[in-house]
Parts: C-alpha cells; structure tokens; sequence
C-alpha cells in the first residue's frame, strides 16, 4: 500500500471512529482512540512552553494515552491535552495561549467526535 492509499485508507477509518465516539455522551461511555491522520507535529497553540516528547509517529499510530471513556476525557491535564494535541498535530481548534483546561477538554471532544477535524 502506497503512502496516499494508506492516508485515505487511515481518513476512512477516522470517520467511522468520530461517527462512533459521537454517539458517546454519558460519562461512562467507551471512546475509541482516533489514528494520526495528518503528517508532522508542531506544539500546540495553546501551549507554547510545552516539552516535545522525544516519541516518532507515523500517520496510522494510536496514541498510548488516549482517554478510553467520555468521563476520561474530563479528567485530562492541560499536560495530557498538549500531548495529543501534539500528536495529532492539531491544536483542536484552540488558539489562545491562555486557554482554560475546560476549554480545552470541551475543544478535545469535539475532535474526537469528528466536530473540528482537518484534512491532510
């Protein structure tokens, strides 16, 4: 499989996760993790003195700290949130470099429900 048929290959998957975890709205309900989809890594918006972990990423990966339930996702750090925003090279919508945890958690879950998804 070449890198675009991997890439559209990897954005369909995306879509049937994000029509998934929209369904997802009770604290208990289970997420399931989205792949990266877009190419590269950049620290994010939001977060401007953030720490770039020293971990590679190829579109298709899973991020390990993917929170795996909707109540998961209102427990995250900023910390945590700058890490997947990291990863998925997205800023989930987020420009304000003093943006608030919630905020955050609220822009986050909006993109894993597939409301603010970019396309490579």
């Amino acid at each position: 499989m070449d890198s675009d048929q991997k890439l559209c290959f990897v954005e369909m998957k995306v879509m049937v996760i994000c029509s998934h975890n929209a369904k997802s709205c009770t604290m208990n309900d289970e997420l399931l993790p989205l792949p990266k989809w877009l190419y590269g890594n950049k620290i994010p918006m939001f977060a401007p003195d953030f720490v770039v972990p020293l971990q590679s990423v190829k579109i298709g990966d899973f991020p390990a700290y993917f929170p795996t339930t909707v109540g998961s996702v209102y427990a995250l750090t900023k910390h945590e949130l700058a890490n997947l925003s990291y990863f998925y090279n997205d800023d989930f919508g987020v420009t304000n470099p003093d943006a608030s945890r919630r905020v955050l958690v609220n822009a986050f879950m909006k993109f894993v429900q597939g409301q603010c998804l970019h396309k490579a």
